[in-house]
C-alpha cells in the first residue's frame, strides 16, 4: 500500500563498512577479533543530499485508482501516528 511505498522511498540506505584487516589486527582480544560491521555519519548525510533541495519524492495512489507522486521534504513534512481513542484498543490474547 501507501505506507510500503512511503516507507520504501523514504528510508535511508547507506553503504555498510568493515573494519580494514590492519585495524583487526590491532583490535584483536584473545583469538577473537571484532569485526562488528558499521556505517558512517557522512554516508547517512549524503542520502539526505538531494531530499534537501528537492524533497522525497513517493509514488502514491489515489482512492479512485489514480497515480500520484507526492513530495515530503525532511525538514518541512512530518508524519504522525497515533490511536484513535474513541476506538477500543483491541486484545492481544
Amino acid at each position: 500500500g501507501n505506507l510500503d511505498r512511503f516507507l520504501a522511498s523514504t528510508t535511508p540506505s547507506v553503504p555498510v563498512r568493515n573494519m580494514p584487516e590492519t585495524s583487526l589486527r590491532m583490535r584483536r582480544s584473545g583469538d577473537a577479533m571484532d569485526s562488528s560491521p558499521y556505517f558512517c555519519l557522512d554516508d547517512l548525510w549524503e542520502s539526505f543530499r538531494e531530499w534537501s533541495a528537492y524533497g522525497a519524492g513517493v509514488p502514491l495512489v489515489l482512492n479512485g485508482g489514480d497515480s500520484v507522486i507526492q513530495y515530503y521534504v525532511p525538514y518541512l513534512s512530518a508524519i504522525q501516528l497515533y490511536a484513535d481513542p474513541s476506538r477500543p484498543v483491541a486484545s492481544t490474547r
